[in-house]
């Protein structure tokens, strides 16, 4: 009666099925966790980099104060916010992996969590999956 966009059929044959790798409903189990762990680890990665760069500046100013204790006391503010940054940061991994451990949640694997809630799913360990 009604034809919807993804049963018209297109000019190479077949069905429209969606556009990039998330068109297929089972390929977003396999590349959702892919973005979203790229994304965790680009975070982590400048976050360094950002320490790093923080570190050196305020050794930099350290260095240059030339006894002045104002610039003195701004570079230790700013070391000391480097590394305070730091072990937030790591703090945080650590943190949420332990709390996933806690509740059974391996948050860090998120492409084994979403296939064990996902409708395509498949039973792990034997018994009777039937009513």
């Amino acid at each position: 009666m009604f034809t919807f966009l993804a049963q018209v059929p297109n000019r190479l044959g077949g069905n429209v099925s969606g556009v990039g790798p998330l068109g297929n409903p089972t390929d977003v189990f396999s590349e959702l966790p892919k973005l979203v762990s790229t994304i965790i680890g680009v975070m982590t990665v400048s976050a360094i980099l950002w320490f790093i760069f923080q570190f050196i500046l305020g050794g930099y100013k350290w260095i240059s104060s030339a006894g002045d204790s104002k610039t003195l006391e701004a570079a230790r503010t700013q070391l000391t916010q480097a590394i305070v940054g730091l072990i937030i940061v790591f703090g945080t991994l650590v943190l949420v992996s332990v709390l996933g451990n806690a509740f059974g949640v391996d948050v860090l694997n998120l492409e084994r969590m979403l296939r064990q809630l996902g409708p395509f799913s498949t039973p792990t360990g034997g018994g009777n999956t039937g009513p």
